[in-house]
């Protein structure tokens, strides 16, 4: 146990030096405790076998130009051993986008994929770009914005995980790096999708949710990119 808070607070100092982390939890200062406590644990170099992920369709709340739902490409991580529903993880990935040149999901989102899953949660990794024919959005310039468009993508995630047989639909935190993590900024502020009602949205209107929320989000910048630039997060 002191060898793994020693590792932990080793972890800590780096991780402070490269990032500036912030969190927008909803439920209070016990959501807090619990997500960080998470994110201690997993930081803290807990191993997980390679598991398969599915690649499923969902729709954002983003409309094309008829008006129909933007259908995105995500891939689904089940938790390993889950006995009953478990908590689940939308992770929002960065400019560079959740696919290497090569095609693989980026070994970011899968170690923190596998690490979460060895821990009970399921995860939801959101591909905004591919399916919008979007490569990279890292010199800005692009259509997908965390702003707008992928707040949108966010939401579309959470109500897919909240339909989705052996999820706690109460239970979803939202997760996101750089570019992601300023959707998740953009996502949970006041005038996110989330305060807006979507009754009427054609992607969840005739499928009404338990929760109409993300139970907690976490959001990693690196230090200085708080700036915003045209509505983007650099």
């Amino acid at each position: 146990m002191m060898v793994r808070s020693a590792r932990i607070t080793r972890f800590s100092a780096r991780f402070s030096a490269r990032f500036s982390v912030r969190f927008s939890v909803r439920y209070g200062a016990r959501a807090v405790a619990r997500c960080a406590l998470m994110l201690a644990v997993v930081a803290g170099g807990w191993s997980a076998a390679a598991h398969a992920q599915e690649k499923v369709s969902i729709a954002s709340l983003d409309t094309d130009n008829s008006g129909k739902p933007v259908m995105l490409d995500a891939y689904l991580f089940r938790a390993t051993n889950a006995n009953g529903p478990t908590p689940a993880v939308v992770f929002m990935h960065g400019c560079n986008g959740m696919l290497t040149r090569k095609g693989k999901i980026d070994s970011r989102e899968l170690d923190w994929a596998h690490r979460f899953n060895a821990l009970g949660y399921t995860v939801l990794a959101v591909d905004s770009f591919t399916s919008r024919g979007q490569a990279s959005e890292c010199r800005g310039g692009g259509d997908v914005r965390p702003s707008v468009e992928r707040p949108r993508d966010a939401y579309g995630a959470l109500r897919y995980l909240q339909q989705l047989p052996g999820i706690a639909p109460n239970r979803i935190a939202l997760m996101g790096w750089s570019h992601g993590g300023g959707t998740v900024l953009f996502s949970v502020g006041p005038r996110g999708p989330g305060q807006a009602s979507v009754a009427t949205s054609a992607a969840v209107a005739s499928a009404p949710v338990t929760a109409p929320d993300f139970a907690a989000a976490v959001a990693f910048l690196r230090a200085g990119a708080t700036r915003r630039r045209r509505g983007r997060i650099g």
